[in-house]
């Protein structure tokens, strides 16, 4: 039987409420305590977490949807179900500026190198 890695078990935990994490020091011990790759991911995963969580109280008809539609919207292959999406549409409602649109798109890419 293969076990899943520390570091997955804790990502899946992470995404399991995309809008709260009980498990906070879960996160960090996985940044300390992981190898790089697993700490480049987690970063990333968190970024997008955040974009996420910013869009949907920026948007009325998200933060007032309920789990389906919200699940619906962020869905990999909905309207906003991207990292890269996610960060578009942030920087285009003024929620992030320019510098941090740079930022978290060379977070993207070094995640999606060590990713795949």
């Amino acid at each position: 039987m293969v076990t899943e890695s520390r570091s997955i078990a804790t990502m899946k935990a992470f995404y399991s409420d995309r809008l709260h994490v009980e498990a906070n020091a879960n996160l960090m011990a996985e940044l300390v305590g992981g190898n790089d790759r697993s700490a480049l991911i987690t970063i990333a995963a968190i970024c997008d977490s955040g974009l996420e969580a910013r869009i949907a109280l920026a948007l009325p008809g998200l933060a007032a949807a309920g789990k389906k539609e919200f699940d619906d919207a962020f869905r990999h292959d909905g309207g906003i179900g991207t990292f890269s999406a996610r960060i578009s549409v942030a920087y285009y409602l003024g929620l992030i500026d320019k510098t941090i649109k740079n930022q978290l798109t060379d977070i993207r890419h070094i995640r999606s190198a060590v990713a795949h």
